[in-house]
């Protein structure tokens, strides 16, 4: 480290400091700290997870306990109680921590358990943007963009506060954790974060206008199997400036919604067909990957998880469609494997029923219609849903108060221990 502002010794200008020590603030300080707590999990029988490098996973014959980290902030869950308590101790010991026991309020995330589950919502934190923004007290709305471009004056003039806009939309981006229907619109709302319009701000306000309405709506977690079932779509061409494709995804475990995304792809496709495969090769890794992560959770899958795709899964597992689109060999390949493989079976959906397209056409999409497509609801709601199955005694203390977690982790591990209550 270099010598301090006002401490340099004179005689010895070219020096540095050596550190006995991390320093919190330094670059190094976040990896020092997790190298440190990782070896002391290693001691206590945990296993690092290989999907997620701050998940441990630590297995028995009668229990199993999983520690998701990131910086500072813990999140703790498993069957056995008395391992949990022994286990705080000896870190208690051997770090300074604060234990916050059940889980409540977590990295701005307001968690409600009830006999039938989780309901994880964000309310407070969408307040905080409200204020932020200065419309703490805005009329809501119905829909989340403008059916028709709204006629104000000096609309393509750039925004005075261009940091302000920045601030808002990336607050906004935390917030799609729990509300998985702003997806698409805050993605539209990111890339013009370089040179926001008065337009673009406009629009931030229509979003912020949709959130005032179901302020107190979120996730429900609800006792379900544990059977995947993704659904995927593309938009070809939908971005007029510049003819680029949108795509989105969401995948279900069970009935509970855990995955998803909405996001611009970064190339032009040349046809309808090429988007639409190059996003599924995105949806297919996805859904790989969350098999992979069950599998370390000890979970069995019940059958092989579904991919619903516009009538393009089962052309992916044609062999002669190869030489009509060679220019998205990659995608196909990687999609054809899994399906060879029976990772993913031979299924297809038609438009209509494919919630994805909620994910890339929401321009004329009401609340009501995507909570009822996705199972966005309210605390009342989320009471009154789904019924009481076998307790497994699930305890979950939480450990830190700040930071960003590992959010798709975090979702399943949320969605798994609301399965097994």
């Amino acid at each position: 480290m270099d010598q301090l502002l006002g401490f340099v010794d004179p005689s010895k200008r070219t020096m540095v400091c050596k550190l006995h020590k991390a320093l919190y603030g330094l670059k190094q300080a976040p990896r020092t700290w997790f190298s440190t707590f990782s070896r002391f999990l290693l001691s206590q029988g945990f296993l690092q997870s290989k999907c997620d490098s701050s998940l441990f996973v630590r297995k028995t014959t009668s229990s199993i306990t999983y520690l998701l980290i990131y910086v500072d902030d813990i999140l703790l869950i498993g069957t056995n109680e008395e391992f949990i308590q022994t286990l705080l101790i000896h870190m208690h010991k051997a770090f300074s921590m604060k234990e916050l026991c059940h889980i409540s309020y977590f990295l701005s995330i307001l968690v409600q358990s009830s006999p039938h589950g989780y309901f994880p919502s964000q309310s407070k934190y969408a307040t905080d943007i409200f204020a932020k923004a200065g419309m703490k007290d805005c009329k809501p709305c119905a829909t989340l963009v403008f059916l028709k471009p709204p006629l104000l004056p000096h609309a393509s003039l750039l925004f005075s506060q261009p940091f302000l806009y920045r601030s808002i939309v990336g607050a906004l981006q935390y917030l799609t954790i729990t509300r998985h229907e702003l997806s698409y619109v805050v993605n539209f709302a990111c890339q013009y974060m370089h040179s926001p319009t008065n337009c673009h701000f406009a629009a931030v306000k229509r979003i912020l206008r949709y959130v005032q309405g179901i302020l107190s709506h979120g996730l429900h977690f609800q006792p379900s199997n544990f059977h995947l079932q993704a659904y995927s779509d593309s938009n070809w061409a939908g971005d007029l400036s510049d003819r680029k494709s949108t795509s989105g995804y969401c995948v279900y475990l069970g009935a509970n919604l855990i995955s998803w995304s909405s996001m611009k792809q970064s190339t032009v496709s040349r046809s309808s067909t090429e988007a639409e495969y190059r996003y599924l090769a995105h949806t297919t890794a996805k859904l790989t990957w969350l098999q992979m992560l069950l599998a370390e959770f000890a979970i069995p899958q019940p059958s092989l998880p579904v991919l619903w795709f516009i009538m393009l899964v089962r052309r992916a597992s044609k062999a002669e469609v190869r030489e009509r689109i060679d220019w998205v060999t990659d995608a196909l390949n990687a999609t054809r494997a899994v399906v060879e493989e029976g990772i993913v079976p031979d299924s297809y959906l038609f438009p209509s029923r494919n919630i994805a397209t909620k994910e890339v056409t929401s321009l004329e999409v009401t609340s009501s219609e995507i909570r009822n497509a996705t199972g966005l609801v309210t605390p009342a709601i989320a009471a009154s849903l789904g019924a009481l199955t076998h307790t497994l005694g699930i305890f979950v203390p939480v450990i830190g108060a700040s930071g960003f977690a590992t959010a798709a982790v975090a979702t399943v591990i949320g969605t798994v221990v609301g399965s097994f209550r």
